[in-house]
């Protein structure tokens, strides 16, 4: 299984919560679904994700859905609310535990 390389996104806009381990950002702010989509993390899988570049060290880590938020479920106004990302396997980093939030704003 090798990683491939979706999207990238500055962390520059991120909102940071070290003592629980959440980076936060607003799709919009990131132009998710306006400029790109998540993208495919493994080569021979189906899970979706992003490359998450830090403005500080420039280091890149790839992260993949890890679920789903859903205002409304199960009506005719069911939409996405946000999506939980984590560090994909099969890289060196120092992130374990850490989520990403994005919003869908």
């Amino acid at each position: 299984m090798a990683l491939m390389h979706p999207a990238h996104v500055d962390t520059r806009s991120f909102s940071v919560d070290k003592a629980r381990k959440v980076m936060t950002v607003e799709a919009s702010t990131i132009r998710l679904n306006r400029e790109f989509g998540f993208g495919q993390v493994y080569d021979d899988a189906c899970d979706v994700g992003l490359t998450i570049v830090s403005h500080v060290t420039g280091a890149r880590i790839i992260f993949v859905i890890d679920h789903v938020d859903v205002s409304r479920p199960g009506t005719e106004d069911e939409e996405i609310a946000g999506w939980w990302l984590v560090p994909a396997q099969y890289q060196k980093h120092d992130l374990n535990g850490w989520k990403l939030l994005i919003i869908n704003d």
